[in-house]
């Protein structure tokens, strides 16, 4: 069965909501929860349990400490990720 602490629940939508409220920006690209992963509020008293995105470690690995747009620092994440580097072009003409 699979339970779920409605206090939990109710905590971390609270804690999800003041997030997105305070760094969110819709025009900058990325998710929610991407531009989240990219906070650099470390003063905040949230910033330790704030809400991740998945590709945490590639987000994280792309930003490198430099205060750099989220919409780039997504892109050089995907880029990353890409197994050989090649565009998603350069991919479908393989196939």
């Amino acid at each position: 069965m699979n339970y779920t602490n409605p206090c939990k629940a109710e905590w971390r939508k609270r804690l999800n909501d003041n997030c997105k409220e305070c760094i969110y920006d819709p025009i900058e690209g990325g998710t929610w929860r991407q531009q989240v992963t990219l906070c650099t509020i470390t003063s905040c008293h949230f910033w330790p349990i704030r809400p991740v995105s998945l590709d945490y470690i590639a987000l994280m690995d792309a930003d490198r400490g430099h205060h750099e747009t989220t919409q780039k620092v997504i892109s050089n994440a995907e880029a990353a990720n890409d197994d050989d580097g090649a565009s998603e072009e350069d991919l479908a003409a393989k196939e």
